[in-house]
């Protein structure tokens, strides 16, 4: 990728890149959706962001049910 300030003579470095492809939307509605129609008892949701924080929130205090969340370990050592 292209360095926004290049100090070297490097104009660019590798860099990892994930990008976001509506994922958390979809988890978000269908977990509402899904709260809704009581298709399910206890969803589990195994996320490493609090992008659904909020879907979830809305399931447990509108619909009463519970809610399991599991945060897995990083693929990466920190720092990276």
């Amino acid at each position: 990728m292209l360095l926004a300030d290049p100090s070297n003579t490097s104009k660019f470095t590798k860099v990892m890149k994930t990008e976001e492809k509506r994922s958390d939307v979809k988890l978000a509605v269908h977990l509402l959706n899904d709260a809704w129609m009581n298709a399910y008892d206890c969803p589990i949701v195994v996320k490493n962001d609090s992008d659904v924080a909020e879907a979830m929130g809305l399931v447990k205090a509108l619909k009463t049910k519970q809610i399991g969340l599991v945060i897995p370990m990083s693929r990466y050592p920190s720092g990276i």
